[in-house]
């Protein structure tokens, strides 16, 4: 390699698919290269000013203690956990981290470079100190997130490949930290009254890699067993609004085979049709999925999956039911997280 002279390493899997879902190998190819625009010295490609570049990380000094949650949600430690911690000041804690979402994979979107700061809230009690039966609140990502879809009629998820915990650090030695205060009152004579909202609940376990590579991973199997009821609850089901469901399977049959699909005992739409899979051996499963609206009559929704076989080696798996539901809003627990879509342009 001459010095200064720039190379380029190409490296792919020479394994195509075509239009019939058949997988062909690559014998030969062609390279073309395009280059962009320079502008002044600063090429078209230089991303890295939409980015925040911090001098040092946040964990290089002091003591730092790693913890994990399991999902999102509001979190408790009290003052007598941050003691068994390590923690040297448990009256001045500090957390870090992003918790268990899935990070961008755009280069090209600005994001933060070093461990962001979660804001606390710290409950002192009567005599205003940060002592013995105290303690903070702090909202954790975990590896499950939701964005509201380009419709704006639901809500879709992003599962962490990577990881099962959202991951934090915990401090006391970084200085005063960021603190969750009172919002003001507002005065305002609300011209609309809103009194239900969108809820929604995942059903995904990551049970098998059917090709033992690769990040997809799929869960409960339907063979000698061919219907499986899985269970979700919205409390204060608000049943004047349809409930969305988005179920996705696969199969692996060498003929075409399908997914009955049922809430409550009651069949949804037509059935989800999945192709056979391809002759060649290198396909190990097809998948398909499918969304229905129906008519929720009571809090708890039980779904029912009835696979039906066309061959007797004819096998399938579950990836994910996604429920989305409007609940009224109603406080059932310690915390209530809210949202409704359908009133955002109101």
């Amino acid at each position: 390699i001459e010095r200064k002279k720039k190379i380029w390493i190409i490296n792919f899997l020479p394994i195509i698919k075509d239009a019939d879902g058949n997988y062909k190998k690559v014998l030969t190819f062609d390279v073309e290269v395009v280059f962009l625009q320079q502008v002044g010295k600063k090429s078209t490609l230089k991303v890295s000013g939409i980015h925040q570049y911090a001098s040092s990380s946040v964990l290089a000094n002091g003591k730092w203690v790693k913890i994990r949650v399991p999902s999102s949600g509001i979190y408790k430690l009290t003052y007598s956990d941050l003691l068994a911690m390590g923690i040297s000041n448990p009256s001045n804690p500090r957390i870090f981290g992003y918790g268990g979402a899935m990070l961008p994979e755009d280069f090209s979107k600005s994001k933060i470079d070093d461990l962001p700061e979660v804001p606390i809230w710290m409950e002192k009690g009567n005599d205003g100190i940060f002592n013995t039966g105290d303690y903070i609140l702090f909202y954790a990502q975990g590896h499950v997130s939701w964005e509201l879809s380009a419709n704006n009629t639901d809500f879709v998820h992003i599962v962490n490949p990577y990881s099962k915990y959202g991951y934090y650090f915990v401090t006391s030695d970084a200085g005063e930290g960021k603190k969750i205060s009172l919002a003001p009152v507002l005065e305002e004579i609300p011209t609309n009254n809103v009194d239900y909202f969108l809820d929604y609940q995942l059903r995904e376990n990551d049970l098998v890699n059917m090709v033992k590579s690769g990040r997809e991973w799929f869960g409960e199997e339907f063979n000698t067993t061919t219907q499986r009821s899985f269970s979700f609850s919205f409390p204060n089901i608000y049943s004047a609004l349809s409930a969305v469901l988005v179920a996705d399977v696969i199969a692996t049959s060498s003929v075409a085979s399908s997914f009955s699909v049922y809430a409550n005992n009651v069949q949804l739409g037509t059935n989800i049709n999945i192709p056979r899979v391809s002759t060649s051996g290198y396909e190990k499963a097809k998948q398909a999925n499918a969304k229905f609206s129906f008519t929720p009559n009571k809090d708890d929704i039980t779904i029912l999956l009835q696979y039906n076989k066309s061959t007797n080696t004819s096998t399938a798996r579950l990836n994910y039911l996604r429920l989305n539901a409007y609940r009224e809003l109603k406080m059932t627990d310690n915390t209530l997280f809210f949202r409704n879509p359908s009133v955002i342009a109101q």
